[in-house]
């Protein structure tokens, strides 16, 4: 268990919260506003949920080639 805690910014987009979940070895993250109220928790359970449903949308070639997401959260999960 780590006694620093780390936290994401209320306008994260949801491929950098994956990118900062693997990068951090943790599973959920707090959130905060710029005024560093707490305004709630992404964890990786959200992230595959939105790739869940990421995955019932077509998107056209081009923005599957630039979205990272998927991949972020197949890191996640292994």
């Amino acid at each position: 268990m780590s006694t620093s805690v780390v936290t994401i910014p209320l306008d994260m987009t949801m491929a950098d919260i994956a990118q900062f979940l693997i990068d951090n070895h943790i599973s959920g993250v707090p959130v905060v506003a710029p005024d560093g109220r707490f305004v709630g928790i992404v964890s990786q359970g959200d992230l595959l949920q939105l790739a869940g449903l990421r995955g019932e949308m077509q998107r056209s070639w081009w923005l599957r080639l630039m979205s990272s997401l998927e991949q972020n959260v197949k890191d996640l999960v292994k």
